[in-house]
């Protein structure tokens, strides 16, 4: 029984690997941590001064983060638990296979769950799922 557990959940794994890899190589699809606005691969200062500049409307759903229909304070804690974002998810200034073995750590998970880990939902849906692992494997460089 466990042995057919641990093969199931390794055939699992490799399907998600694959999938991600697929992304990651696929010229069609862009996939960027939804705090990084400049679009320059991490969450700093540029992107909360664009969120600031939105700050209170109702119709730039680009920086609605929560979903909820305004830029407020929710947008603006949403971006700071992220400030700093770049997938480096241990801060060794490098995106490689320590950051995959984390995420794949937490895959699955939702909030709520205790092996749920905020910083690890690379695309803030509440879910460690495939959508995180294609972000980290689109932004990985082994070295």
């Amino acid at each position: 029984m466990i042995k057919m557990k641990v093969k199931v959940y390794h055939g699992v794994f490799v399907m998600m690997l694959i999938f991600a890899v697929s992304l990651y190589f696929s010229p069609k699809k862009t996939v960027a941590v939804p705090t990084d606005f400049n679009g320059d691969g991490k969450t700093d200062l540029r992107d909360l001064a664009l969120l600031a500049k939105a700050y209170g409307s109702h119709t730039n759903s680009t920086y609605d983060l929560v979903r909820d229909g305004v830029i407020d304070l929710k947008d603006l804690a949403f971006l700071l638990k992220h400030f700093g974002s770049n997938c480096d998810l241990n801060n060794d200034n490098k995106i490689n296979m320590t950051d995959l073995d984390l995420l794949s750590a937490c895959f699955g998970s939702k909030k709520g769950d205790s092996r749920y880990n905020p910083c690890f939902d690379l695309n803030g849906d509440g879910e460690i799922n495939l959508l995180d692992m294609a972000i980290l494997t689109k932004n990985f460089k082994e070295g």
